[in-house]
């Protein structure tokens, strides 16, 4: 095993406080990372941020992992800070990160850990998609076309159907996960699904508690 110097350590551990910024989210890192010289990313607003079922490593393997198909490609839309693509273990790796902050964490996250992958930051309704065999937003589509101030885009639920409808002709399989307390599409399965079988094929859905009522929903293209 490479030994990891205390220099680099003290590079990493700074290079983590730099992308760490009060003024995002939870303290600035959404997910929580370990690095292989012992570092972990920090958040500044939750003193139990490795803990958090929703936001961490547990949601990954209570929600995500189990209801992966099998594939080669990945693409994260939404992917924030690498998580999902660093515990996925898929050959070709894709991600979609339209905030400039998480993408930046991504690009230093993914680097650490030695994962190759190619991360877009642009807006996932202007982006050209990358043809991949599944797709996961993870509490990630209620926020396409919705902007942080809590505004809908001009057309929001066409510009959603348009997006679907491209997505299904780049993707084989499309895991969603969203929060069941999130009234708008990509949240609760009530307004999700009769959006999503126009364009997929609804394989599975179903509701997870965890902490918080979380929903995950696996469609494959026509």
């Amino acid at each position: 095993m490479k030994e990891i110097s205390e220099a680099t350590n003290i590079l990493g551990t700074n290079r983590i406080k730099e992308l760490t910024d009060d003024s995002k989210w939870f303290g600035g890192w959404y997910q929580p990372i370990e690095f292989p010289d012992g570092t972990r990313t920090i958040s500044t607003k939750d003193e139990k941020f490795f803990e958090r079922d929703s936001l961490g490593i547990r949601k990954w393997e209570k929600v995500i992992k189990p209801n992966l198909p099998k594939g080669k490609s990945f693409l994260d839309i939404g992917c924030n800070a690498g998580l999902h693509m660093a515990l996925s273990g898929f050959d070709k790796l894709w991600g979609i990160e339209r905030h400039e902050h998480f993408f930046n964490q991504c690009l230093f996250a993914l680097e650490q850990l030695g994962i190759e992958a190619r991360i877009i930051n642009e807006d996932v309704l202007d982006v050209e998609l990358p043809k991949v065999d599944i797709t996961l937003m993870a509490n990630a589509l209620y926020w396409v076309g919705y902007s942080d101030e809590g505004e809908f885009i001009d057309n929001y639920e066409q510009e959603i159907d348009n997006f679907l409808e491209r997505l299904s002709k780049k993707t084989k399989w499309l895991v969603c996960v969203g929060a069941e307390g999130i009234d708008r599409i990509g949240g609760s399965l009530d307004k999700t699904i009769p959006v999503l079988e126009k364009h997929f094929k609804i394989e599975k859905s179903e509701k997870i508690s965890l902490d918080r009522e979380l929903n995950v929903i696996v469609c494959k293209s026509f």
